[in-house]
């Protein structure tokens, strides 16, 4: 049978790992009429649908995320408008917490896997091979009975994690050379819970790759891959200091091309030998989820930070080379426009490369999500589940801030030394300057959602227009913020 396994990535630099895993987790003799597709989460659904369909696939399997989810049920239900016996399999973050309500709201999905996948799909497909009726005895599959909606229990984790096929093997090596980035993944889990996060998938147990293994995907990305970039997809490379020195003593030993690494860490646990670690594995850029500088947020996002050792860790990466974005979160329980405001004031005073803010979202087999009438959290009805009102921040102000938390983020990221310049002489904290463009008529145009190329186009643009009419409100020089921020503009397209 001709399968289809399906991502609609927000990222298109790389082939999204799922996919692979999925695929090498088959049978060898399944492989041939096996292909992987991944997609621009801008183009239209009309356009990806026809081009699944010229594949004429007999079954196809959907990653699911909380930013395609939406997309993906358009393009399934064209798909089963013109040829209804396709089975179609969804599986990923977003289905797998609510696998019932997803197989009600979308009739046009078959299957909802459930937990880790890579054997269930497997089954899955064993099954609708031999057209076997026995699917409802594999543990971790959701799917309609002549309406009945049938259920089972989550996959157990795998364990080892080796157990699951390598997915850097020859077949790739043509796939891998249409895109830049490598994903690597070393382990799975997160020692912490954080209340708004689905990653751990309510487990807080760590599983690590074997250092064999981890081997063997870095030198497939070092020596074999064309990809100029490797994306060490652990949520914290930092949760094992001695196993991130082996690892970067490989790469420090096999990387003759220089090729850079992406990876997401926890400051605190920064060092000069950690950072001379990362720096030697030609680590460049690294993700710090800082989310508040809120003693009583933190806390209720179960989230524990020493902001004094997040500062240090801060100040050795930039001292490496290193860069970092540093990461807030709006609308958090407890949070208010004061204490959201001075978190972004706290985070410039860290001088992290870039600031990023988000949105709450209220995301489904979260704490926050079971406890959200608890906490007096009102969300949207539907994905991305985005906060819409807390019981210290109401539905405007939310806006607001959101809008303010756009601008707080492009100010530092992309306009750093006008910013700087601009605020000692009017004597304003970067959270003041970044709320007064929110309050700007012309600001709703920055509104959410803000990833697509062209919303950034639309930020990028409307800041110096901004930053003009405040100099002429304020009797400033704008000829001196202009030459800096054209030198800015251009130092960010090199």
């Amino acid at each position: 049978m001709k399968t289809g396994i399906v991502a609609v990535s927000a990222n298109i630099d790389y082939l999204p790992l799922s996919l692979k895993y999925l695929k090498y987790s088959l049978p060898r003799e399944y492989l041939e009429n096996v292909k992987l597709l991944n997609f621009n989460f801008e183009d239209d659904a009309s356009s990806i649908t026809e081009k699944i369909m010229s594949f004429n696939f007999d079954i196809i399997g959907f990653s699911v995320y909380v930013w395609n989810v939406k997309k993906i049920k358009e393009i399934v239900k064209i798909i089963k408008k013109f040829k209804q016996e396709t089975k179609i399999i969804f599986g990923g973050p977003e289905v797998s917490p609510r696998p019932k309500e997803i197989l009600e709201e979308i009739p046009e999905c078959d299957f909802v896997v459930v937990g880790e996948g890579e054997f269930t799909f497997r089954e899955i497909l064993k099954n609708l091979k031999i057209n076997n009726r026995s699917i409802s005895k594999i543990d971790g599959v959701f799917f309609k009975d002549n309406g009945t909606i049938i259920g089972n229990n989550e996959t157990k984790k795998i364990e080892p994690l080796d157990l699951i096929p390598s997915p850097y093997i020859e077949e790739e090596f043509d796939i891998e050379n249409n895109f830049n980035v490598l994903p690597v993944e070393t382990m799975r889990g997160c020692r912490y819970r954080c209340r708004f996060c689905f990653y751990s998938k309510g487990r807080n147990e760590i599983r690590f790759f074997s250092d064999e293994r981890v081997r063997e995907s870095l030198y497939y990305g070092l020596r074999k891959s064309s990809c100029q970039q490797v994306y060490l997809m652990d949520p914290d490379f930092t949760a094992n200091k001695e196993r991130l020195k082996r690892i970067c003593s490989f790469i420090a030993e096999h990387n003759e091309n220089k090729k850079s690494f992406h990876t997401e860490i926890r400051a605190e646990e920064v060092d000069e030998g950690i950072a001379s670690s990362l720096k030697k594995a030609n680590i460049t850029d690294v993700e710090v989820g800082l989310q508040s500088t809120n003693e009583d947020v933190l806390q209720i996002c179960s989230r524990p930070s020493n902001l004094q050792l997040v500062q240090r860790g801060i100040l050795y990466l930039t001292q490496a080379g290193i860069k970092s974005e540093l990461q807030l979160i709006v609308g958090l329980p407890l949070d208010t426009r004061e204490s959201f405001l001075k978190s972004i004031d706290d985070a410039v005073l860290m001088s992290p490369t870039t600031l990023a803010c988000f949105r709450l979202l209220v995301l489904p087999g979260t704490y926050f999500r079971t406890f959200s009438n608890e906490l007096g959290l009102v969300f949207e009805n539907g994905p991305p589940w985005k906060i819409i009102k807390t019981k210290t921040i109401d539905e405007e102000e939310m806006t607001r801030l959101s809008r303010t938390a756009i601008y707080a983020s492009y100010l530092y990221s992309n306009f750093k030394l006008t910013t700087k310049f601009l605020l000692k002489e009017l004597k304003m904290k970067h959270s003041s300057i970044s709320n007064l463009f929110a309050l700007d008529e012309t600001s709703f145009e920055v509104d959410e959602p803000i990833t697509s190329t062209k919303h950034r186009r639309i930020i990028l643009t409307h800041i110096p227009y901004l930053i003009e009419k405040l100099c002429k409100d304020k009797g400033l020089n704008f000829n001196f913020y202009k030459s800096i921020m054209i030198k800015e503009m251009a130092f960010r397209e090199e």
